[in-house]
């Protein structure tokens, strides 16, 4: 029993230092990758910024002169001449994949592109502009989504808006008819009228003489209206029944706004009410446009 247990503590504590030195090499190696992909890419980024500057003079070099010859006249082989060779078509053929260049044999003519990425003040002024482009595209992509989506979630709001129109225009039209029947019905029935309304709107009982012709008048008695005129027999189709609707009073209790209708059994008068007061009238005759003036007769 002591030997189990001691062969069980033994296996356990192997097994602790095993685990421990596996993790201990899984970070080492972990730290070791980090520092050499940073190390890579410090290298990269200083590498790129030192062979981007030729790059671009070159194509601003074949911008001005609207070519490049890249035959070498001299014939020479020497190292670095073959070094400086090298260098440059690998920046022609940079250039090239690019689009930025178009060649025939050893000659290199740029394109309009190139003319274009060649009037910036340098390569990364450029890729500047390239990534504001970018960034404007995805924007206006991601605009374009939000407006598809708003619309495919709304995509009923339309006939809801259109419905809506349709269910307050019949509401107003109904308001308007019911409305106008009730203004038909006082006419037809003046006695439906409150009498405060009949108070309110009525004209004081007399002979109320047109201020333009004063051989023509206005007989008024109660809700009685009837025309007259000096030396003229008065006819039954002179006889009306008036209904004032719409009126507007003043502080004086004076009508200043609203309407005058005229009705007896073969005719319907309509006035609109300019001013009505103990002692003055003025009245326009619907639709022409006349102004009627009266005073009444003391």
């Amino acid at each position: 029993m002591p030997n189990t247990v001691y062969n069980l503590l033994l296996g356990s504590s192997l097994l602790t230092k095993i685990l421990t030195d596996f993790l201990f090499g899984f970070y080492l190696l972990n730290y070791v990758l980090n520092h050499a992909t940073n190390h890579i890419q410090t290298r990269w980024q200083t590498f790129k910024k030192t062979m981007e500057k030729p790059v671009f003079d070159l194509l601003v070099e074949i911008s001005k002169n609207k070519y490049f010859d890249y035959e070498d006249k001299s014939r020479t082989t020497n190292r670095d001449k073959e070094i400086e060779r090298s260098e440059k078509y690998r920046q022609l053929r940079y250039l090239l994949d690019q689009g930025f260049i178009s060649s025939t044999k050893d000659i290199y003519i740029i394109t309009e592109y190139g003319y274009i990425v060649s009037q910036f003040e340098s390569w990364s002024e450029y890729i500047n502009h390239q990534k504001e482009l970018l960034d404007r595209k995805v924007k206006k992509e991601n605009l374009d989504l939000k407006i598809s989506d708003f619309q495919v979630r709304t995509k009923y709001l339309p006939y809801i808006i259109s419905l809506l129109s349709v269910v307050l225009s019949i509401i107003a039209l109904s308001y308007q008819f019911k409305k106008e029947n009730k203004t038909e019905e006082q006419i037809s029935n003046p006695t439906l009228l409150t009498s405060e309304k009949q108070v309110k709107n009525s004209i004081n009982n007399g002979i109320w003489i047109s201020t333009k012709d004063s051989l023509s008048s206005v007989e008024i008695n109660g809700n009685n209206w009837t025309f007259k005129y000096v030396n003229e027999k008065t006819d039954l189709d002179d006889h009306y029944e008036y209904l004032i609707t719409k009126s507007v009073l003043d502080k004086h209790n004076e009508i200043i706004d609203g309407s005058l209708i005229l009705t007896n059994k073969s005719d319907t008068l309509k006035y609109g009410i300019d001013y009505i007061s103990e002692k003055n009238m003025t009245l326009i005759y619907l639709p022409r446009g006349n102004f009627h003036h009266y005073e009444r007769k003391e």
